[in-house]
């Protein structure tokens, strides 16, 4: 697409002389203007396509670390879409005409920021407290713990377990592997619901406490979402389709 021609505006330098020494200094701050417009532009073009491309892969269904990996650096990407916005503002300022072109960049920073900011702002001070804390000592205590799938780290994780002494303990990212590792906790947490995957989506539910109205939902590119019930006996484990991701356990 074709940069449309940019005139320097004219408020910044309507008291500049329009010659000195014979050189048109006008005509020498436009060129000027037209090449920082010409270099701004480019660079949003290539911020805002970064953007896109890294706010796609979340989106899918895809548990492989490249596509995950995008799930994490939410505060970064929605910094550079300001970053963004700010130089395409900088550089509708400059230029004679708002092009299409630049009101298209201007929409794509603006959602993709607005949509980064999504899932950032639950976890500011600005957003209330879904729980609050308590110093009941009848209170149920819960524990989240994210293995990471290729993590060798067994003893210190069941330690770490072990010095919480949750009364529910949601595992994330359990394999086989792990599931073995974590053996010696079966007595201490009977009541289990497990969706045992690798590729780090694997998912477990265990309690010291009778739990009942299990649900697993999970996600299948070619169904959506599906809930599925699982039996109220004391074990309950399945193995996922591999084409279905677990999204959490009710």
């Amino acid at each position: 697409m074709a940069v449309q021609d940019c005139t320097l505006n004219r408020r910044l330098f309507e008291h500049f002389p329009n010659t000195y020494d014979g050189v048109d200094l006008r005509q020498v701050l436009n060129q000027i203007a037209n090449v920082a417009d010409t270099a701004l532009l480019w660079l949003a073009r290539l911020l805002i396509a970064f953007l896109v491309f890294s706010s796609v892969p979340p989106l899918l269904s895809s548990g492989a670390w490249f596509v995950r990996l995008f799930d994490f650096p939410r505060l970064q990407l929605f910094l550079l879409a300001s970053v963004t916005l700010a130089i395409l503002f900088v550089g509708m300022y400059f230029a004679r005409h708002v092009s299409y072109e630049r009101f298209v960049l201007l929409l794509a920073g603006l959602t993709v920021g607005l949509w980064q900011l999504m899932y950032v702002i639950p976890f500011t001070p600005v957003w209330p407290k879904e729980i609050a804390h308590s110093d009941n000592p009848d209170a149920v205590r819960l524990m989240i713990a994210n293995v990471e799938v290729n993590n060798q780290q067994h003893a210190d994780a069941l330690r770490t377990i072990g010095e919480h002494d949750a009364d529910l303990l949601l595992v994330i990212e359990i394999n086989d592997r792990w599931r073995e590792a974590f053996d010696p906790l079966t007595k201490k947490y009977p009541h289990r619901t497990e969706v045992i995957r690798d590729e780090g989506l694997g998912m477990a539910l265990w309690s010291k406490l009778p739990v009942s109205n299990v649900e697993v939902n999970t996600w299948c590119p070619s169904g959506g979402l599906r809930s599925s019930p699982t039996s109220p006996s004391p074990m309950a484990t399945s193995r996922s389709s591999s084409a279905c991701i677990p999204r959490h356990l009710d």
